[in-house]
């Protein structure tokens, strides 16, 4: 999937779910050092980063709930300029009854594209 994309969008920064975490922890961390208390928010597979958006990338291999689904998209929308979810065949029919619960705005951010199952 990286090479993929990062031959494809070679301007764009891509950083994996890995990095994402290692980020987070050390945020986490200093909020808790300076008293302050942390929400954790849903950590995409990974992202792409250029100067003009971000763009969280969602690899779903298996199906979710679909309120679960939801409800990692409305977060990632609310963070992300864009987001990018590659689903199995398996995962296709929850992620498009997930997507088609959100509004007109929120649907246009989110692009879903096949993967896998070749």
């Amino acid at each position: 999937m990286r090479v993929e994309q990062s031959e494809k969008y070679h301007l764009m920064e891509w950083k994996p779910e890995r990095e994402l975490r290692y980020r987070l922890e050390q945020w986490l961390r200093e909020a808790r050092e300076q008293g302050r208390t942390g929400h954790r928010n849903h950590l995409p597979d990974a992202e792409l980063v250029s100067e003009q958006e971000r763009i969280g990338i969602e690899v779903e291999l298996t199906a979710k709930s679909v309120e679960r689904t939801r409800a990692i998209m409305q977060d990632l929308i609310g963070r992300y300029d864009k987001v990018w979810y590659f689903v199995s065949k398996a995962a296709r029919a929850s992620i498009e009854r997930a997507w088609k619960g959100l509004d007109g705005t929120a649907q246009i951010k989110v692009g879903l594209q096949e993967y896998g199952d070749e």
